[in-house]
């Protein structure tokens, strides 16, 4: 069926957490939703913004190897 498009994954954040806050035993906790936590109610910034970095080099990798696979052959 394909990856879903980007701007769904980066809104995945708030349907997760309006909707759960991350579920019974963090079951549907994103990474998006363990930064947040981590940050603005644990006030761990530090390893929030390390959890962002490590979502960043994800995000990096997947866009670079959906290039490679996806570029036009002209």
């Amino acid at each position: 069926m394909g990856d879903p498009p980007a701007p769904f994954c980066a809104r995945s954040f708030v349907i997760a957490f309006v909707l759960t806050g991350g579920g019974p035993n963090n079951a549907s906790q994103t990474l998006s939703v363990f930064i947040y936590q981590t940050a603005f109610q644990f006030f761990r910034v530090g390893y929030a913004s390390a959890a962002s970095m490590v979502l960043l080099l994800i995000m990096i990798v997947v866009t670079l190897v959906n290039l490679r696979i996806f570029r036009s052959e002209d």
